[in-house]
Protein backbone atom coordinates (compact mmCIF):
# COMPACT_ATOMS: atom_id res chain seq x y z
CA UNK A 1 0.00 0.00 0.00
CA UNK A 2 1.91 3.49 -0.90
CA UNK A 3 1.53 6.57 1.33
CA UNK A 4 -1.23 8.10 -0.42
CA UNK A 5 -3.39 5.29 -0.04
CA UNK A 6 -2.73 4.70 3.63
CA UNK A 7 -3.79 8.48 4.18
CA UNK A 8 -6.82 7.88 2.39
CA UNK A 9 -7.86 5.06 4.43
CA UNK A 10 -6.79 6.90 7.47
CA UNK A 11 -8.91 9.73 6.52
CA UNK A 12 -11.51 7.37 5.81
CA UNK A 13 -11.48 5.58 9.03
CA UNK A 14 -11.31 8.79 11.01
CA UNK A 15 -13.88 10.95 9.16
CA UNK A 16 -16.29 7.98 9.42
CA UNK A 17 -16.29 7.03 6.37
CA UNK A 18 -15.31 3.58 4.50
CA UNK A 19 -15.21 -0.11 6.06
CA UNK A 20 -12.61 0.50 8.82
CA UNK A 21 -15.15 3.31 9.80
CA UNK A 22 -17.28 0.82 11.62
CA UNK A 23 -14.04 0.22 13.91
CA UNK A 24 -14.47 3.59 15.64
CA UNK A 25 -18.35 3.79 15.73
CA UNK A 26 -18.11 0.76 18.04
CA UNK A 27 -15.31 2.57 20.21
CA UNK A 28 -18.00 5.46 20.37
CA UNK A 29 -20.29 3.77 22.25
CA UNK A 30 -17.64 2.43 24.76
CA UNK A 31 -15.26 5.72 25.00
CA UNK A 32 -15.01 9.44 24.62
CA UNK A 33 -13.99 9.15 21.32
CA UNK A 34 -15.50 12.96 20.26
CA UNK A 35 -11.77 14.20 22.16
CA UNK A 36 -10.10 10.96 22.58
CA UNK A 37 -9.16 8.30 20.06
CA UNK A 38 -6.50 6.55 22.39
CA UNK A 39 -7.59 3.37 23.87
CA UNK A 40 -6.17 4.07 27.01
CA UNK A 41 -4.28 1.87 28.83
CA UNK A 42 -5.88 0.66 32.27
CA UNK A 43 -5.82 -2.73 33.79
CA UNK A 44 -9.28 -4.98 32.93
CA UNK A 45 -10.54 -3.86 36.58
CA UNK A 46 -10.38 -0.37 35.73
CA UNK A 47 -13.03 1.61 34.14
CA UNK A 48 -13.15 2.19 30.12
CA UNK A 49 -16.01 4.22 30.06
CA UNK A 50 -15.98 8.17 30.17
CA UNK A 51 -12.66 8.67 28.67
CA UNK A 52 -11.24 7.83 32.52
CA UNK A 53 -8.28 5.59 31.07
CA UNK A 54 -7.43 8.00 28.48
CA UNK A 55 -6.98 11.25 30.85
CA UNK A 56 -5.24 9.39 33.23
CA UNK A 57 -2.50 8.04 29.96
CA UNK A 58 -2.21 11.80 29.10
CA UNK A 59 -2.19 12.97 32.60
CA UNK A 60 0.92 10.50 32.50
CA UNK A 61 2.12 11.95 29.99
CA UNK A 62 2.30 15.11 31.09
CA UNK A 63 3.45 14.23 34.18
CA UNK A 64 6.51 12.84 32.17
CA UNK A 65 7.13 15.90 30.12
CA UNK A 66 6.86 17.98 32.92
CA UNK A 67 9.31 15.94 34.96
CA UNK A 68 11.91 17.35 31.78
CA UNK A 69 10.45 21.33 30.75
CA UNK A 70 11.92 23.63 33.08
CA UNK A 71 8.37 24.92 33.39
CA UNK A 72 5.17 24.14 31.68
CA UNK A 73 3.21 27.02 32.20
CA UNK A 74 2.99 28.67 28.59
CA UNK A 75 5.56 26.62 26.96
CA UNK A 76 5.21 25.47 23.66
CA UNK A 77 3.79 22.17 23.06
CA UNK A 78 3.29 20.08 19.95
CA UNK A 79 0.92 17.08 19.87
CA UNK A 80 1.53 15.14 16.43
CA UNK A 81 -1.32 13.43 15.42
CA UNK A 82 -3.49 15.31 17.84
CA UNK A 83 -6.49 13.35 16.63
CA UNK A 84 -9.65 14.91 17.80
CA UNK A 85 -7.39 17.26 20.69
CA UNK A 86 -8.20 15.26 23.34
CA UNK A 87 -4.72 14.74 24.93
CA UNK A 88 -3.90 18.44 23.28
CA UNK A 89 -6.64 20.10 25.45
CA UNK A 90 -6.51 18.28 28.54
CA UNK A 91 -2.14 18.74 28.30
CA UNK A 92 -3.38 22.80 27.76
CA UNK A 93 -5.77 22.74 30.71
CA UNK A 94 -4.07 20.49 33.06
CA UNK A 95 -0.40 21.61 32.90
CA UNK A 96 -0.37 25.24 31.10
CA UNK A 97 1.31 24.49 27.98
CA UNK A 98 0.28 26.69 24.46
CA UNK A 99 -0.58 23.58 22.97
CA UNK A 100 -0.60 22.96 18.66
CA UNK A 101 -1.72 19.63 17.47
CA UNK A 102 -1.39 18.40 14.08
CA UNK A 103 -3.29 15.90 12.07
CA UNK A 104 -3.98 14.56 8.94
CA UNK A 105 -7.26 14.32 8.82
CA UNK A 106 -9.30 17.33 8.30
CA UNK A 107 -12.40 16.19 10.44
CA UNK A 108 -10.06 15.20 13.31
CA UNK A 109 -8.91 18.42 13.80
CA UNK A 110 -12.36 20.81 13.29
CA UNK A 111 -13.50 18.36 16.22
CA UNK A 112 -10.56 19.37 18.08
CA UNK A 113 -11.27 23.06 17.80
CA UNK A 114 -15.00 23.05 18.73
CA UNK A 115 -13.41 20.77 21.46
CA UNK A 116 -10.99 23.16 22.78
CA UNK A 117 -13.71 26.27 22.39
CA UNK A 118 -16.28 23.64 24.02
CA UNK A 119 -13.58 23.77 26.99
CA UNK A 120 -12.67 27.36 27.02
CA UNK A 121 -9.48 26.04 25.82
CA UNK A 122 -6.49 28.26 23.91
CA UNK A 123 -5.36 25.77 21.85
CA UNK A 124 -4.49 25.13 18.13
CA UNK A 125 -5.26 22.64 15.49
CA UNK A 126 -4.00 22.72 12.10
CA UNK A 127 -4.26 20.03 9.18
CA UNK A 128 -0.53 18.44 8.31
CA UNK A 129 1.46 15.74 7.60
CA UNK A 130 4.00 14.31 10.34
CA UNK A 131 6.83 14.16 8.10
CA UNK A 132 6.46 17.85 7.26
CA UNK A 133 5.67 20.01 10.19
CA UNK A 134 4.68 23.38 9.94
CA UNK A 135 7.67 25.11 12.40
CA UNK A 136 10.78 25.98 12.80
CA UNK A 137 13.69 23.65 12.91
CA UNK A 138 15.11 23.92 16.96
CA UNK A 139 11.50 26.06 18.19
CA UNK A 140 9.81 23.90 20.42
CA UNK A 141 10.53 22.60 23.99
CA UNK A 142 7.95 19.54 23.99
CA UNK A 143 6.47 16.86 21.98
CA UNK A 144 3.81 14.56 22.40
CA UNK A 145 2.50 11.74 20.44
CA UNK A 146 -0.20 9.68 22.19
CA UNK A 147 -1.34 6.71 20.16
CA UNK A 148 -0.67 8.09 16.99
CA UNK A 149 2.46 6.58 15.56
CA UNK A 150 1.01 2.92 14.61
CA UNK A 151 -1.16 5.01 11.92
CA UNK A 152 2.42 6.11 10.16
CA UNK A 153 3.82 4.18 7.46
CA UNK A 154 7.28 5.89 7.87
CA UNK A 155 7.89 6.28 11.70
CA UNK A 156 11.58 6.86 10.80
CA UNK A 157 10.60 10.04 9.58
CA UNK A 158 8.52 11.02 11.88
CA UNK A 159 10.82 11.20 14.15
CA UNK A 160 13.59 12.73 12.11
CA UNK A 161 11.29 15.67 11.62
CA UNK A 162 10.48 15.57 15.06
CA UNK A 163 13.74 16.02 15.90
CA UNK A 164 14.01 18.98 13.84
CA UNK A 165 11.52 20.84 15.44
CA UNK A 166 12.46 20.24 18.89
CA UNK A 167 15.14 22.55 20.94
CA UNK A 168 18.58 20.70 20.88
CA UNK A 169 17.03 19.79 24.87
CA UNK A 170 13.79 19.35 23.91
CA UNK A 171 11.67 16.12 25.36
CA UNK A 172 9.06 13.98 23.01
CA UNK A 173 6.68 11.54 25.23
CA UNK A 174 4.69 9.50 23.74
CA UNK A 175 2.71 6.02 23.54
CA UNK A 176 1.33 3.50 21.40
CA UNK A 177 -0.39 0.41 20.85
CA UNK A 178 2.50 -1.91 19.67
CA UNK A 179 3.31 -4.50 21.93
CA UNK A 180 6.05 -7.53 20.62
CA UNK A 181 5.13 -11.30 21.59
CA UNK A 182 7.29 -12.89 23.71
CA UNK A 183 7.68 -9.89 26.21
CA UNK A 184 8.85 -11.22 29.87
CA UNK A 185 7.29 -9.52 33.52
CA UNK A 186 9.72 -7.50 34.24
CA UNK A 187 9.47 -5.66 30.84
CA UNK A 188 5.55 -5.77 30.83
CA UNK A 189 5.24 -3.85 34.15
CA UNK A 190 7.82 -1.53 33.18
CA UNK A 191 5.69 -0.19 30.19
CA UNK A 192 2.36 -0.26 32.09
Amino acid sequence: MGDDQLRDRITDQFSYRGSRADIWRVFDRLLDTDAFLNLGYSRWYQPHVGAASQRRLVTLLGERLAAYCSTTQDARLLDVGCGRGGPTVHLAEQFGFRATGVDLVPYNVARARENARKRGVDATFVVGDATSLPFASASLPACVGVDAFVYLPDRGAVFAEIADVLQPDGVLVFSDLLARAGVDDADSRAVS
